[in-house]
């Protein structure tokens, strides 16, 4: 028998991964605080029924940090070109003052 927790776990998951994939990390990382301690609570064991549970919860967390990747490279881009952006003003202005 799967216990309570382990699903309860297994929702929090896909709610963390449903929030990652609309980009809000201020609710996933609450509801990452809230499946701690469920995922710290489960015991080792053999069921084969539990240890499926616990093998899609790795793929969701797998898929969440993939995720959390790819947004984390969009915004470094967004800045460095924000960056470079600043910088080309910046020599525009300088060039106009000669």
């Amino acid at each position: 028998m799967v216990q309570d927790s382990l699903l309860r776990t297994l929702e929090l998951s896909q709610e963390i991964d449903t929030a990652a994939a609309q980009g809000d990390w201020a609710r996933a990382a609450d509801l990452v605080a809230a499946r701690s301690p469920l995922l710290m609570a489960l015991e080792p064991t053999r069921d084969a029924e539990v240890l499926d549970i616990v093998r899609t919860i790795q793929l969701l967390d797998e898929a969440t940090t993939l995720k959390a990747r790819e947004q984390y490279d969009a915004l470094t881009e967004q800045k460095r070109e924000s960056m470079r952006r600043v910088a080309a003003a910046g020599f525009y202005q300088a060039t106009g003052r000669l």
